[in-house]
């Protein structure tokens, strides 16, 4: 909260979102988010 985005580099924020989309989840049986929309994609 609070955070000014403006100050936030845009590299910053890629990193930021890269941990996040490649951290394990444990409601996606331990895949990440990434592994768990390129599985369905792959099929079709």
């Amino acid at each position: 909260k609070g955070t000014q985005f403006d100050q936030v580099s845009e590299t910053d924020i890629q990193q930021a979102t890269a941990l996040i989309n490649n951290k394990p989840r444990k409601c996606l049986r331990w895949q990440t988010p990434v592994q768990a929309v390129s599985k369905p994609l792959s099929r079709w």
